[in-house]
């Protein structure tokens, strides 16, 4: 302020320049938690306390391996680093490691099915878990709220397919004599 007037200075002369650096304060403002910039350990072990504690084993059997496949795809520094992109970009690097290893891989008695290779039900279930955690983390406001809905599961088989003989269909239909 100069006399009681307030002034209002440019960052650098060069507009575009100034114009970038302020889009940049702008966005690390937005990300900032309440709390403060949040890294992704220690979250990490808060969630890890949290999920112990309030859901089953087999839960946080299923959260603790969808971290680990996150933390071999990218392994954040922050939690302002994480968003829907990030997620989508998951989603289809597992895809694309699980194909990848499928056509690598022949069945054979005796050998085990290398890690990491996945059918869309487990790479749905993985994706799942990873959008329950920051959901809680949006929850604990330490992410600003992201719509996770649009990241879509793989189709997946609903049931099996059922042949039956001529005999059967009729006798499904209603008819006694087969």
């Amino acid at each position: 302020m100069i006399n009681g007037t307030r002034k209002q200075y440019a960052l650098c002369e060069n507009k575009a320049a100034a114009q970038r650096m302020l889009a940049e304060i702008k966005a690390a403002q937005k990300a900032r938690s309440k709390y403060g910039a949040t890294s992704w350990v220690a979250f990490k072990e808060r969630f890890n306390a949290w999920n112990t504690a309030n859901t089953s084993p087999k839960t946080t059997y299923h959260d603790s391996h969808a971290i680990a496949y996150f933390e071999r795809f990218k392994h954040p520094n922050d939690l302002s680093d994480i968003t829907l992109s990030v997620l989508e970009d998951f989603q289809t690097w597992l895809k694309n490691t699980s194909t990848e290893l499928s056509h690598t891989y022949k069945k054979q008695k005796g050998i085990k099915r290398p890690e990491g290779m996945m059918g869309n039900d487990a790479i749905n279930r993985v994706v799942r878990s990873m959008k329950k955690i920051f959901r809680k983390a949006e929850e604990w406001e330490l992410l600003p709220p992201q719509k996770w809905t649009r990241i879509k599961k793989f189709k997946t088989a609903k049931g099996r397919v059922a042949f039956f003989f001529a005999w059967g269909t009729a006798f499904i239909s209603g008819c006694r004599n087969p």
